[in-house]
């Protein structure tokens, strides 16, 4: 019996512990639950969990923040961190802690962070950043609880949000619109095809280019057309080589955008990555297959710099192990593709990847280590860390 009370009041003390670490990471409603809060971010940050899957904005030509994300302390953090080409450092939290979330930088200098996944529910609650006094604000909630969704700013200001997972784990085909003149969502017409892990590419016209994701029983080769004077989708004509899901997508000129890399499963549940480069170019409706990596990947990263694209990072399961690739290949504006010298410090899958000032950035991500804290730039040569860590 005394065996049986000591084992029944661990039992009780730990549930307890467990409620108070979700109650502070929940509660934020008074100025001590804030300052209770603190106490567990700065075990956060002191401690050697790192963080995977943040959400970055790119704020000026010089300065990023970081949202969220995923450390091996807590499935997700509110954690916020200011990124600049020299250091990474903490700053403070969100209104809700967050992973799968999307963030956007809006024409009125403030940063929209809606969804996501915090480690028991999916969300539809969204808030503010304020980047002029470091202040959030929780606004209206989504029509539709998402995570793995899309969020693109248009020409007009409003955000498009498109797609993701369900809090019924269902593939979506919703989407709807932010007015930031109003701090609320309105829902709209339906994509023809539900996705999730999908990308979405403002073009120069103003129409929105949503490629690939994960389907309801497959990888998504398919791609739409969302037109914001009319707020409908239309399929395109013809679909990509392969299905792509954690690929990435980036804007070139003359309304093309370059899709790489990224995973595909089919009917079975198999999975494959791709290790080839695809342009689609909205002049001709059609895509075009320009080159491939030497390995293929996935949760790798891109950023434009100048007329060229850099691709760095990333990886992929292979006969039960996790190969990770650290080196970087140069996609120009014409499409040749020419692979580095120079490689990441270490391997990094789901990082933050970023050009500030005369760097490139790669922040936090995971390896077969698990999360990382560092941070790393380059600017003319190889990359070296930065002052600071997640």
């Amino acid at each position: 019996m005394k065996r049986f009370r000591l084992v029944f009041l661990f039992f009780i003390c730990f549930v307890f512990l467990d409620q108070c670490v979700l109650f502070l990471e929940k509660e934020k409603e008074g100025e001590v639950g804030k300052e209770l809060l603190g106490i567990f971010f700065l075990f956060d940050y002191f401690s050697p969990f790192g963080l995977k899957q943040q959400q970055s904005i790119k704020y000026s030509e010089t300065e990023a923040f970081l949202f969220g994300g995923n450390s091996q302390r807590s499935y997700a953090t509110s954690n916020v961190y200011r990124l600049t080409e020299y250091q990474v450092s903490y700053l403070g939290v969100m209104n809700h802690p967050r992973v799968q979330h999307e963030v956007v930088l809006l024409q009125n200098g403030k940063v929209l962070i809606v969804g996501g996944y915090d480690g028991r529910f999916i969300l539809s609650d969204s808030e503010i950043f304020d980047p002029s006094n470091l202040s959030f604000q929780m606004i209206s909630p989504m029509n539709v609880p998402r995570t793995y969704h899309t969020a693109t700013v248009l020409n007009d200001g409003r955000v498009l949000v498109t797609g993701g997972f369900g809090k019924q784990s269902e593939k979506l085909k919703s989407a709807e619109i932010f007015h930031p003149n109003t701090n609320s969502f309105e829902s709209i017409g339906d994509m023809n095809v539900s996705r999730r892990r999908h990308s979405a590419t403002l073009l120069q016209n103003g129409k929105v280019l949503i490629v690939g994701g994960d389907g309801l029983n497959t990888t998504l080769s398919s791609a739409e057309l969302f037109d914001p004077t009319t707020n409908t989708f239309s399929l395109v004509g013809q679909s990509m080589s392969i299905g792509r899901s954690n690929h990435t997508a980036n804007l070139l000129e003359n309304n093309r955008v370059l899709f790489t890399g990224g995973y595909s499963f089919d009917a079975n549940g198999v999975y494959s990555y791709s290790n080839s480069l695809e342009i689609y170019d909205y002049g001709t409706g059609n895509f075009t297959v320009i080159g491939n990596m030497d390995e293929t990947r996935g949760g790798h990263s891109s950023v434009k710099i100048n007329a060229n694209l850099i691709i760095c990072g990333g990886g992929r399961f292979e006969n039960s192990s996790y190969i990770e690739p650290m080196d970087c290949y140069k996609v120009s504006n014409s499409g040749v593709v020419t692979k580095e010298t120079y490689q990441l410090q270490i391997p990094r899958v789901l990082f933050v990847f970023e050009p500030l000032g005369n760097s490139i950035i790669a922040c936090g991500g995971e390896n077969q280590s698990g999360q990382i804290r560092s941070c790393e730039g380059k600017t003319n040569g190889s990359f070296v860390y930065l002052n600071g860590q997640l």
